[in-house]
């Protein structure tokens, strides 16, 4: 699907009509849409490929006529069968024209058309950098209460559902952090082009990525740390709770043996006293309640329990 907006600092809109500074959102394109792109921008085969590899990391590179970007965003999968946070390469191509960008359905590209910016030139792109940090800061924030979630589970647990979650969580936050930092030497990359810190519209945007990418490095290796010392105590935790359980059921069966012993003693088909008393039963019965109550008050004497 292809959008056609363009923007300036006030506000962005739609429009019918890529005119020059418009910014063309090719959202899960196929290959007509793709056909329709080359007849604004001339791009080769090989940065299609570029866009469509899942693991391409964040580069610039300079064609004839125009800038290639490829940046990393993070990106919720909703298959349970899939990691749920991971990132993936969304690609930009600028034109002296257009602001091109190619990616599948993301967060980014959808707050990037509520955030007015001006949709041409670098700028574009350093705006699409900053959205990317906002975004994986978004992200981790979830990561973070799932990450507290996941540990009140783990108090009370015995299995190791949990102990997955949190191994699940921390390899998202590896993806999170290769992405954070390649993302930052690509904005590095673009600020050391004289002609572009020129202008100080770029040096403000420059210097909100930066700040907002080491933000999220930080929470990202803080959130990391975490989980490591998380996943190392809570394993202690959990055999502990499973031996509560364990200790719970030895208990249970040694009050349980001692009425039990009586009762197996008059199956026996031999003579026993009281054999011919009609109360029996009854004594039988009574004598078994007070030998499992004497076994409760011993164990709890004991502390057992």
């Amino acid at each position: 699907m292809i959008e056609i907006l363009r923007g300036d600092k006030k506000k962005i809109e739609r429009t019918a009509t890529a005119e020059k500074g418009s910014w063309i959102c090719a959202t899960d394109p196929t290959e007509e849409d793709i056909a329709l792109l080359r007849t604004h921008v001339n791009f080769n085969d090989e940065v299609l490929a570029s866009i469509k590899d899942p693991d391409e990391i964040p580069l610039l590179e300079r064609y004839e006529g125009h800038l290639f970007f490829i940046v990393r965003i993070p990106k919720q999968k909703p298959s349970k069968d899939e990691l749920e946070h991971t990132t993936a390469p969304i690609g930009i191509i600028l034109s002296d024209n257009h602001f091109i960008t190619i990616s599948s359905q993301n967060d980014v590209i959808d707050r990037l058309k509520s955030t007015p910016f001006k949709t041409a030139g670098i700028p574009a792109v350093l705006q699409l950098l900053l959205v990317t940090s906002k975004t994986f800061l978004r992200y981790l924030k979830k990561i973070g209460a799932e990450l507290y979630s996941t540990q009140e589970d783990l108090e009370r647990s015995t299995e190791n559902k949990e102990i997955l979650q949190l191994l699940e969580l921390e390899k998202s936050l590896v993806y999170f952090g290769t992405a954070l930092k390649a993302n930052q030497l690509l904005t590095e990359k673009i600020a050391r082009s004289k002609k572009v810190i020129a202008k100080e519209e770029n040096r403000e945007l420059i210097h909100d990525i930066m700040i907002e990418t080491q933000q999220a490095l930080a929470t990202n290796k803080i959130y990391s740390v975490i989980i490591s010392e998380m996943v190392a105590a809570f394993g202690s935790i959990i055999s502990n709770n499973l031996n509560k359980v364990i200790k719970t059921l030895t208990v249970i069966t040694i009050i349980l043996m001692l009425p039990t012993l009586v009762s197996s003693i008059y199956g026996m088909n031999v003579h026993l006293p009281l054999q011919e008393n009609p109360h029996a039963f009854a004594l039988i019965l009574s004598a078994s309640i007070l030998l499992a109550i004497a076994g409760v008050l011993v164990l709890w004497k004991r502390k057992v329990f």
